[in-house]
């Protein structure tokens, strides 16, 4: 539903949320599950619309440029995946309307309703506490949860098949 972008801004975004302290590139990174060239543009970019500051030399690095209570996912969504995010048809019909209607219209509306919601009233703080609570009840079972990512082969294993 988000783009990759998107997708990595939130990350990071709710890793800075959970901290007082700001995180240095490499650190924001790892803790956003994003490789570290990609994220420095996605910061550059939260950057110019007023939602991460960065600082360099000795205590440097990024942090929120306002408080997490303030920034709704549609603070991030919209500006970064466009004003047709979620107002496009699944099909892909250009004149997808109540009147002229997609097979998925009716039920696509009522979830699309649901996200728009969803991105209008959810905070950065809400997001950060939710993440730190799903940490915490992990490390009391003693499940480590991550996000999925792409693997890479082992060092020597590329080229080689089986």
């Amino acid at each position: 539903m988000f783009t990759v972008e998107v997708q990595q801004a939130l990350r990071a975004l709710v890793a800075l949320a959970g901290t007082d302290a700001p995180l240095v590139l490499d650190t924001l990174a790892r803790r956003a599950h994003a490789p570290a060239p990609a994220l420095a543009k996605i910061l550059a970019r939260l950057a110019r619309m007023g939602l991460v500051v960065g600082r360099r030399g000795p205590g440097g690095g990024y942090s929120l440029g306002r408080p997490a209570g303030e920034i709704r996912l549609a603070d991030i969504v919209r500006p970064m995946q466009g004003e047709a995010f979620a107002r496009t048809c699944l099909f892909g019909l250009p004149q997808c309307s109540d009147d002229a209607p997609c097979p998925l219209h009716p039920a696509w509306g009522a979830v699309r309703s649901g996200l728009l919601d969803l991105v209008e009233n959810e905070t950065l703080a809400s997001l950060a506490s939710r993440s730190q609570e799903s940490r915490r009840s992990g490390a009391r079972s003693g499940t480590v949860r991550r996000p999925l990512t792409a693997r890479r082969p082992a060092a020597g294993a590329r080229g080689r098949r089986r």
